[in-house]
């Protein structure tokens, strides 16, 4: 008798002690750990509650009989815990979140379950109709297409204080390696003065996209990056064994359009006019390596998970994340060049990160005078020196200064680096900002990081609170443990050490509402001024 009373809570021990205690955990994962040791414990759990025939209720189990009424609704949390969790704003599931689950199972019962129950009973001869006209009513449901998605936001909004909100009208042809079709129209977002969506389209999503405006605003350049994602699990080698790969592929590419765009168009974009015009983007093959091949054959990072023995492998087909700007340099002809710099895991097959000093990362890239109306046009990238090859680099900030090509390497501190022709490293300037030093203190768990391309300003009317020439741009702070994003925008020096003079209050991007659960999201990619109009 006395084992009986004993077996509830040593089993409750022992699986607290399991999942604690790192040495303790079974050198298995998923179904093979529950057999070898989850399923005793809570064997031992289970008859520890429950008892034998003709013996005395386990202590245990007499003491929590009073909580039996906890039973109508345990098969509801069950069923409601991945619901709730997508409508879940935040990642992390804590006490607020159990109580949401609790209250939504409670309602269930008592709205659908018990009234169903009731219905059922009344009508117990015709039961067997049920699941015959659920099975017809799913089955005609999944036959239906998919509603069309634009990024679930409006095409426009007026969000006051001379800012709007307003889709950008891009549109591109559809890769080949996809269904044919007739093409794309994006619904990537761009701001006067205030937020940023995204894209939702058939043929993949255009996302973070970037923009220069040249000639007076009179000409607008596009960059943006195609993404969609596809995976496999096949059965596979590693380390001489036999293991699962799970291989996930992200098929990315750059695309690039100019179009020349007058006074009318522009307002027209503003009003969020349905007939505004309309940019095509082409997909940029001419870029190349510096070997001068199609930027093709990146390296493939792979994770193995030993516990149960599952190869994680992530392919990515081409470019990442380009942003457009003026280089220093002139043509001929004394137009400025136009630069695209991009982020890119390196193009040196699927084993070339495996050497010393390599990792499967990504890293900076910059290709120069990119005619970016002609994308057939080879143009050569080159890995940028100033970060390092072992570790993910992304997020440069670039800006010219006396015919010099700089890019902000780090926020916090502020690190700008000088950017050579054949993408050398040069001169290094840092400097702190105090506030953002006490941020990083406070909340040691968040990182705070560029993006976007920075613009001079010498409009000292237009900027009163900072009445000389600076440069303009974009950060965020990202909470790591649950990737919240935060935006603010920044004003730095116009002169060295370029040292930030100043931070705005949290920038009010729209997020659109995520479609796999979990928070939402926005990401502001492209800073243009037109004007005294500042568009993100």
């Amino acid at each position: 008798p006395y084992v009986m009373h004993a077996l509830a809570p040593l089993g409750y021990l022992g699986m607290a002690l399991t999942f604690c205690l790192p040495q303790l955990r079974p050198p298995a994962a998923k179904l093979a750990g529950r057999l070898s040791v989850l399923l005793p414990l809570q064997s031992a759990i289970l008859l520890g509650l429950a008892g034998l025939p003709g013996m005395e209720l386990p202590y245990l189990a007499s003491w929590a009989s009073r909580f039996d009424f906890v039973e109508n609704y345990s098969y509801a949390i069950y069923l409601a815990q991945f619901l709730c969790y997508n409508f879940w704003p935040d990642k992390e599931a804590g006490p607020l979140f159990l109580l949401f689950l609790v209250a939504t199972a409670v309602c269930a019962v008592h709205v659908i379950h018990k009234p169903a129950v009731k219905i059922l009973q009344k009508h117990i001869g015709r039961v067997w109709l049920l699941p015959l006209v659920l099975s017809l009513l799913l089955g005609g449901l999944s036959l239906l297409p998919d509603p069309p998605t634009s990024g679930n936001q409006p095409a426009h909004v007026n969000l006051g204080n001379g800012m709007v909100d307003v889709r950008l009208p891009l549109r591109a042809p559809c890769r080949s390696r996809l269904p044919q079709g007739a093409g794309l129209l994006g619904d990537t977002r761009f701001l006067l003065g205030g937020a940023l969506g995204e894209l939702d389209v058939d043929c993949g999503v255009l996302i973070n996209p970037s923009l220069l405006l040249e000639e007076g605003g009179k000409k607008v350049i596009f960059a943006a990056r195609r993404h969609s994602r596809t995976s496999d699990r096949r059965p596979g080698r590693h380390l001489n064994q036999t293991v699962t790969i799970v291989e996930e592929t992200w098929h990315s590419e750059v695309l690039l359009g100019t179009a020349e765009i007058n006074e009318t168009a522009w307002d027209a974009w503003l009003r969020g006019d349905e007939h505004a015009q309309v940019f095509e983007l082409s997909s940029w093959t001419g870029l190349r390596t510096p070997l001068n091949s199609p930027w093709k054959h990146l390296c493939v990072r792979d994770t193995y998970l030993p516990e149960n023995q599952t190869l994680m492998r992530l392919l990515v087909t081409g470019p990442e994340d380009p942003k457009v700007f003026r280089l220093p340099e002139v043509r001929g002809d004394g137009s400025p060049e136009v630069g695209v710099a991009f982020n890119s895991y390196p193009p040196l097959g699927r084993h070339g990160c495996d050497a010393p000093g390599f990792a499967a990362v990504s890293q900076m890239y910059l290709a120069r005078d990119v005619d970016t109306s002609n994308t057939v046009e080879v143009a050569q990238a080159t890995r940028m020196e100033c970060g390092t090859k072992n570790q993910a680099e992304k997020n440069w900030i670039p800006f010219s200064y006396d015919n010099t090509l700089y890019f902000v390497y780090s926020v916090f501190p502020h690190e700008v680096v000088e950017v050579l022709v054949d993408g050398g490293c040069g001169a290094r300037q840092t400097s702190v900002f105090f506030a953002l030093g006490q941020l990083q203190l406070r909340y040691p768990g968040v990182a705070i990081r560029g993006s976007a391309q920075a613009i001079l300003v010498d409009d000292p009317k237009a900027t009163p609170t900072l009445p000389r020439k600076h440069f303009l741009a974009l950060l965020h702070v990202v909470d790591l443990s649950t990737q919240r994003y935060a935006h603010f925008a920044y004003r730095f020096n116009a002169k060295p050490p370029f040292e930030i003079l100043q931070v705005s209050t949290q920038l009010s991007l729209r997020a659109a509402v995520s479609e796999q659960g979990g928070i939402g999201f926005a990401f502001g990619s492209g800073l243009a001024l037109r004007g005294r109009q500042v568009v993100i």
